[in-house]
């Protein structure tokens, strides 16, 4: 009885602590700074797109933030530079595509019912650009 007391100690405990430890998914927060206006040349900036699901746009007018969260089925499309465009990568098979998006975010192929979001940005008193995924459009 000790050997097996011995064998499944480890188990044990896991399963004598587990109720204790608290099941926190930690996500990045939905507000945050990205840099300055001046940080972003015209185009397209993708260097947030693996950690908080957003691109960085920047034309000769203006700059905004894509959501890069597939409005199908909530994945996250990956940038295809020599296209121009995100593709998302999810179910696509030869049986059906994955969606495809151009670089404004707009469907252009696929099952995507609508473009991706365009998330809310504002600038703080030091110049800051402020990203909030929580405000979507």
């Amino acid at each position: 009885m000790g050997v097996a007391l011995l064998a499944a100690g480890p188990r044990l405990i896991s399963l004598l602590t587990r109720p204790f430890i608290p099941k926190a998914i930690f996500e990045p927060s939905s507000v945050g700074s990205i840099g300055r206006v001046s940080d972003f040349g015209v185009g397209m900036h993708t260097q947030f797109l693996q950690e908080r699901r957003i691109c960085v746009v920047r034309n000769s007018e203006r700059l905004y933030v894509i959501y890069a969260r597939c409005t199908h089925q909530g994945c996250t499309p990956d940038w295809v530079a020599q296209e121009r465009k995100f593709k998302c990568p999810c179910h696509e098979s030869g049986f059906c595509m994955g969606s495809t998006f151009d670089g404004d975010g707009m469907n252009c192929e696929g099952p995507a019912p609508r473009p991706l979001d365009r998330a809310h940005i504002a600038l703080d008193p030091s110049g800051q650009v402020i990203v909030d995924i929580s405000r979507l459009w």
